[in-house]
């Protein structure tokens, strides 16, 4: 890939979403705590690996974990923690790892705020302050977090996790719901009298020696700050750490950015709420991809979701994947593409919102209402990253133009429609190419094909604009072609079209315009709607619409 430095870090992705969440998680505890970025952190690993994981990792993990619990104290809490990881003393002279976790294990124990006594029976034991909460409330029941579980005890599992013992907790062998709450619980296992469950720590050992650290760190992956304002945590994954560690990153700083956040999003509809995100996410894609210059990256990118458990409740509430398309993706790496998709549009009212009203009648009235009462509106990126074909919303968007008076957007609705055309006249090749070893040099004909489409939607737009002395002509000309598009009649579309023409023989250009309906709507049995729905756009458009009628320049 290029941009990257190293071409084999110390941190790397297994392929296995759960382990390279945790190996996310694991950076950015790191990063938190001693504010190692990614980069920095791949150096010291190679420096000297049982440094990272068998001192700054458990001294740093364990005053994180209190740090999270102490969120709910105050500020004056935090401090205190932020004090003692202020004070966490440089590397000390060690003769084996396991001398050197032993000795961070004491320093651990001689802070007294990160001791705490608990009630077991009639004794009490004195225990690491460490327990499910904050950020850390999906580990529910794992066995580190047990309130009975002893300081010693605490120590076996941590030893366990690090590889410096065998692992016996039958909880930490057999993978299920205690570990990983996207697992059903071993009990709900199928073939439980054989296996236990489905996975056991040694499976995810093959896939990386650190795999039991990260199952400790998994939580981290996850940007909690939507919690309080939406409800769920969510985590952008792709196959190469660089890049998930980058989305994520810009992520958190531009939602850092929206000044007052919980106010801001409050006053949005559950439904702008999703689109925000959504918007976010992708602004923080687009940055990494420009930065890293990484096409390759694009290859199955996710947005996972998830709600993590309440109260004493142990099952996460919800887990969403979504899927962001490869093919997709590599068009928006087009910046021209991409800057002219990431419009809103305006289209029109509800469905049933129209019912009632009479035609014909005090139309100045029914535009104006059109304008402001009940709109809805859609993010154009979003609708194309969903894999829907955008034609259906473009239709609306000039439906809502053509009963307001407005001018159709322009420039955004022909890239929409070549864009749309062509995925459909390529959808046969375009689906053998996505499993292809070649894709991301293939797709880049299918790329110029729509810039070659969008630039022939726009002269043919124009051309039929200029036809035209006054919107009063060309408004009883496109209400016939809209409703005949609308009923997909292509016969009737073009016959009213060819009538006009007719009308209009003394024009220039016209022979142009007839041979593009000959070619792209008369003979074009996959996509000719949006050929016809171009034209129409240009009739509504005034003079060749917002780019001023210039025909898009590469």
């Amino acid at each position: 890939m290029k941009g990257t430095k190293n071409q084999h870090p110390a941190l790397q992705f297994t392929g296995n979403w759960f382990i390279d969440a945790g190996i996310l998680g694991f950076v950015n505890l790191m990063e938190e705590v001693y504010g190692w970025d990614l980069e920095e952190l791949q150096k010291k690993i190679k420096e000297n690996e049982d440094v990272l994981y068998y001192w700054y990792f458990p001294i740093g993990y364990i005053c994180h974990v209190v740090k999270e619990i102490q969120i709910k104290e105050g500020l004056e809490k935090i401090e205190q923690i932020n004090n003692i990881i202020d004070k966490i003393p440089k590397v000390p002279q060690f003769t084996n790892k396991n001398d050197l976790f032993e000795k961070a294990w004491k320093w651990i124990t001689s802070n007294k705020l990160l001791i705490t006594e608990a009630k077991r029976g009639k004794s009490t034991i004195t225990r690491i302050k460490i327990n499910w909460s904050g950020r850390y409330r999906i580990l529910t029941n794992f066995p580190l977090f047990q309130p009975g579980y002893d300081i010693e005890r605490q120590k076996n599992i941590f030893m366990s996790l690090l590889g410096l013992k065998e692992i016996e907790d039958n909880v930490l062998i057999h993978i299920d719901k205690t570990t990983s709450k996207f697992l059903p619980s071993a009990s709900d296992f199928l073939n439980i009298s054989y296996t236990k469950s489905c996975i056991n720590i040694y499976t995810l050992v093959s896939l990386n020696t650190r795999a039991p650290v990260f199952i400790l760190t998994y939580p981290l992956a996850f940007i909690s700050k939507l919690l309080e304002y939406l409800g769920y945590q969510i985590m952008f994954y792709s196959p190469d750490l660089i890049f998930t560690y980058k989305v994520n990153k810009k992520l958190k700083i531009y939602l850092n950015k929206l000044k007052k956040l919980k106010i801001y999003l409050n006053k949005l509809s559950e439904e702008k709420k999703q689109k925000t995100i959504f918007k976010i996410t992708w602004w923080s894609i687009i940055d990494s991809i420009t930065e890293l210059e990484s096409l390759w990256s694009l290859e199955n990118m996710y947005l996972i979701k998830i709600k993590p458990p309440k109260g004493q409740k142990q099952d996460l509430e919800m887990v969403e994947y979504i899927g962001i398309p490869k093919l997709q993706a590599s068009i928006l790496f087009e910046d021209k593409i991409r800057n002219v998709l990431n419009t809103q549009f305006e289209i029109g009212k509800e469905e049933g919102k129209e019912e009632g009203k009479e035609k014909g009648k005090d139309k100045n009235r029914d535009r104006n209402r059109d304008k402001t009462d009940g709109n809805k509106t859609i993010w154009l990126l979003e609708e194309f990253v969903k894999r829907t074909f955008v034609y259906d919303k473009l239709l609306k968007h000039t439906n809502w133009a053509l009963k307001c008076g407005e001018n159709p957007k322009f420039k955004a609705s022909l890239y929409a429609l070549a864009i749309d055309a062509r995925i459909k006249e390529n959808a046969e090749t375009s689906s053998k190419a996505l499993f292809s070893n070649d894709f991301f040099r293939e797709y880049k004909f299918l790329v110029d094909e729509i810039k070659e489409t969008y630039s022939l939607l726009v002269s043919r737009a124009i051309l039929i604009s200029q036809l035209f002395e006054n919107e009063e002509e060309k408004s009883k000309l496109a209400y016939p072609l809209f409703s005949a598009l609308k009923k997909k009649n292509r016969i009737s579309f073009v016959n009213t079209l060819l009538k006009k023409f007719t009308e209009l023989s003394k024009k220039e250009n016209l022979s142009s315009l007839i041979k593009f309906i000959f070619e792209n709507i008369i003979s074009n049995d996959v996509s000719w709607e949006n050929y016809a729905l171009a034209l129409i756009i240009g009739i509504l458009t005034s003079r060749g619409g917002e780019n001023g009628g210039e025909i898009h320049e590469e």
